[in-house]
């Protein structure tokens, strides 16, 4: 896609390993910004590499413009390093945008057989909603450089319709911290059928726990699917000190098979999706800014629910919480109160 742009790339990306698959990327925007297409490539100043950014060095030396989000060294701005760019964007041309939970790594590539492989899942979007994809974007940009993306090779189009309503929902620790927590909870209370969440990080505060108890016990199947073994040990943890009270109350809790999954999907009856970048989980609720997409499509809520539904592994169940050793008990919620802060 980027070998194929006429007039500007934007790419936002949270991880960026400059290394195998990763040189790729720089690669492909260089020659992209050699043959005269607008190249703008963002990349959070925490993820991306805080030390050093190897993909970010590559880029400024092959000419491509690149900006780090929210990066200082300096000690009176380091709380800023809590605060990170987890959006994942890659427009072409504003005609096609492609969004969801991939990293720029070698680990995604399982054709390679990576030591440490991780199944994820992105997605093509075409359509006026690109407009909003293109606006989040250009207001990071403007954040970081300064620079404002006013041309009009960066004015998405927003003619091209005939598809199912969409919106982007932009969030962040800023005026539009609560958004997406707001639009959570409104489609957990929506549901009159089913309910199914796949998420890498299921770490939600007590609101969405307690709207998920309140849809299982008025009925709906609720079905949060999340990885056997996690890539983030502490997280891992953490995720098994509070999902009790969700069993209990009828809501079916799934692990994933390894390899690990860090898919990012909800799906609502067989009317409402949301794709994205956005984990369920304090950081991605409240620390971070992300970018999800919700779409009122029956085909591809059907879609996604035979996705989510074909990655149910093992359940967990009661027995198997009650089973664990106190003081492995004792770890977790140590764990859980801890992740705020990690």
């Amino acid at each position: 896609a980027i070998d194929a742009a006429r007039s500007c790339v934007a790419l936002s990306t949270f991880i960026f390993r400059a290394a195998d698959l990763g040189l790729l990327f720089v690669a492909a925007p260089a020659r992209a910004h050699r043959r005269g297409v607008a190249v703008r490539v963002l990349i959070d100043g925490f993820g991306g590499g805080f030390l050093f950014s190897r993909a970010y060095h590559a880029l400024r030396d092959e000419g491509v413009p690149a900006a780090r989000y929210l990066h200082s060294l300096l000690p009176w701005k380091m709380p800023l390093l809590d605060l990170r760019l987890h959006k994942k964007i890659l427009l072409i041309d504003g005609e096609t945008a492609f969004v969801g939970g991939l990293n720029i790594g070698a680990e995604n590539l399982l054709a390679t057989h990576p030591r440490e492989p991780v199944r994820d899942m992105h997605f093509m979007v075409e359509g006026p909603v690109l407009r909003q994809v293109a606006e989040s974007f250009q207001d990071d940009w403007a954040f970081s450089t300064s620079e404002v993306l006013d041309g009009p090779e960066w004015l998405a189009s927003a003619d091209r319709g005939g598809g199912p309503p969409a919106r982007v929902i932009s969030s962040g620790p800023d005026q539009s911290v609560d958004q997406l927590m707001l639009v959570l909870l409104s489609a957990i209370n929506a549901a009159s059928s089913s309910l199914r969440i796949a998420t890498p990080y299921f770490l939600p505060d007590e609101q969405v726990i307690t709207a998920l108890q309140l849809a299982a016990l008025r009925g709906v199947e609720v079905h949060i699917v999340i990885p056997a073994e996690n890539n983030h040990l502490l997280v891992g943890w953490a995720m098994q000190a509070h999902i009790r009270p969700l069993i209990r109350a009828g809501c079916h809790v799934w692990r994933s098979p390894p390899p690990f999954d860090h898919s990012k999907l909800a799906t609502v009856d067989e009317s409402w999706c949301l794709i994205g970048s956005a984990n369920w989980d304090a950081r991605s609720l409240r620390l971070n800014f992300e970018i999800t997409l919700e779409f009122y499509d029956s085909e591809l809520t059907r879609r996604l629910n035979a996705v989510i539904d074909g990655k149910r592994g093992e359940p967990v169940t009661l027995a198997d919480i009650d089973a664990r050793w106190p003081l492995i008990k004792i770890r977790d919620a140590a764990a859980r109160l801890a992740m705020p802060y990690i």
